[in-house]
């Protein structure tokens, strides 16, 4: 059984960023241009709620009331390699550690320009990158600052990012399926310039790096480069908009979740479990594999923690 009841273990937020600045530019796909990494204003939290964009950044779903919600929503999770640790980050940057994961630093209590959407940890486990709405990359422990689009003005906003396996470059998507690539992140092709039934919400890379996949809020699927197509939903009901996405190890599957919970296989990927028959209080807004196998967990916008198969349950940010 899944579970996310624990006193939650909250890491004091340091503030460690690095912050590269270039001239402006118009963005559309395939920059490798650095911006910078940070703000000066104070941090805005997710605005566009609509199922069309940032299904990703913030779940709609309020049921039950036994909760302690952050003081931003959790907007991502992030697991080490051991599969005995995951980060969790909110909207305003905070970073909460549990098991081996490492609190290596946090954008909670700086000036933001737009709010974070995203985490993707390095292949050590050692480090994490957080991303900005904007495109601004702040970067932590063994994390290497590669570039953003912090400074670009871009069509719609950024929802993801996803680490290359060598840990020395990464890919922005934005909501209109458009990619930045930076470091040795290879640019295979966007949906920035198809018209989308829905926005683009999440992305997984292959395991040799040379492709990736995005999905769309309807499960749309879109391959790139040696990503290969396994399927996507032939339906998905409005209240299970797909909000993240995980590719199997060796990239013969992959899965998608809903933003209630339900978890959609393709491929060889197997679900292990999903959360669409629990009393949720805050909307799963993403999805990690533990270690090398087949399990994972969930993590939902008011810091609940799922576990599947044999990934284990560290700690959360729900109390009754």
């Amino acid at each position: 059984m899944p579970s996310n009841r624990l006193t939650p273990f909250i890491a004091a937020a340091v503030l460690v960023a690095i912050v590269m600045v270039s001239p402006g530019a118009d963005a559309s796909d395939a920059s490798d241009t650095a911006g910078p990494a940070g703000g000066s204003s104070t941090v805005e939290l997710p605005v566009d709620l609509s199922p069309e964009v940032g299904a990703a950044a913030i779940g709609a779903m309020s049921v039950g009331a036994a909760a302690v919600v952050p003081q931003s929503p959790v907007v991502g999770i992030a697991a080490t390699p051991s599969g005995l640790g995951y980060w969790l980050v909110g909207a305003d940057g905070g970073i909460f550690a549990f098991g081996d994961a490492a609190f290596l630093g946090s954008m909670g209590g700086a000036a933001l320009q737009r709010e974070i959407v995203g985490v993707a940890a390095t292949p050590s486990g050692r480090g994490y990158w957080l991303v900005g709405a904007d495109g601004g990359i702040f970067a932590f422990g063994d994390a290497h600052f590669a570039g953003s689009t912090g400074s670009f003005r871009l069509n719609r906003r950024i929802v993801a990012i996803a680490a290359t396996p060598s840990g020395r470059g990464y890919w922005l998507v934005a909501a209109d399926g458009g990619i930045f690539a930076f470091g040795d992140a290879h640019f295979a092709g966007s949906t920035g310039g198809i018209a989308l039934n829905r926005a683009i919400v999440g992305m997984a890379a292959t395991p040799s790096g040379r492709g990736y996949w995005l999905v769309a809020a309807d499960g749309g699927i879109f391959a790139f480069g040696d990503a290969t197509f396994h399927g996507s939903p032939a339906t998905t009901p409005a209240s299970q908009n797909i909000v993240a996405m995980i590719a199997d190890l060796d990239g013969a599957g992959y899965l998608l979740v809903g933003g209630a919970g339900a978890i959609f296989p393709f491929g060889a990927a197997r679900a292990r479990g999903g959360a669409v028959t629990l009393d949720l209080v805050g909307a799963v807004v993403g999805i990690v594999r533990s270690g090398s196998g087949s399990a994972y967990w969930l993590g939902a916008a008011d810091g609940g923690v799922f576990s599947y198969g044999s990934a284990p349950f560290l700690g959360s940010l729900y109390t009754k």
